[in-house]
């Protein structure tokens, strides 16, 4: 099983960041790129996530993938710096 994820992101401000990537995985939600002929499900699949916390603790989180489907999904998140 040949796994590979090339990916390209971006710092936004202090408290995010952006990331596009290519997964190779053919085993997730979104699967592999459905083309034409017979290269159709041979490659994985791309997406894009981006994460932007609001506060020291709370952010928000949306993740866009494309392959054989389409998933997007929308998140918040709590981080605790000190316990």
């Amino acid at each position: 099983m040949l796994l590979m994820r090339v990916a390209i992101g971006f710092f936004i401000g202090d408290g995010g960041s952006w990331t596009l990537y290519y997964d190779h995985r053919h085993d997730g939600y979104a699967a592999g790129l459905k083309m034409f002929g017979l290269g159709s499900g041979v490659l994985g699949h791309i997406g894009t996530a981006v994460q932007y916390f609001v506060s020291p603790d709370w952010g928000v989180a949306v993740r866009a993938e494309t392959g054989s489907a389409h998933v997007l999904g929308a998140s918040v998140l709590f981080r605790r710096k000190r316990w």
